[in-house]
């Protein structure tokens, strides 16, 4: 999977190895099935959302819209 991944978050990009331990290994918490690879950003993200798409999509408008607002 880290190969797959060529060393980076699934999400951000994130290079892996700049930090000890900063590889998470993410999953669906009711499937338990693996997802991918996160950084501790990233993974912490999505646990503090409870897996909710959702959640995240908000959240992705929220600050999409606050960046947009300061642009004006």
């Amino acid at each position: 999977m880290f190969d797959e991944q060529n060393g980076l978050c699934a999400i951000c990009g994130y290079k892996f190895g700049q930090k000890p331990s900063d590889c998470y290994v993410d999953h669906c918490h009711a499937t338990k099935i693996v997802r991918g690879l996160l950084c501790q950003n990233c993974n912490s993200a999505i646990g503090y959302a409870k897996d909710d798409p959702e959640v995240l999509v908000k959240a992705s408008q929220y600050v999409a819209n606050f960046k947009f607002s300061l642009a004006r």
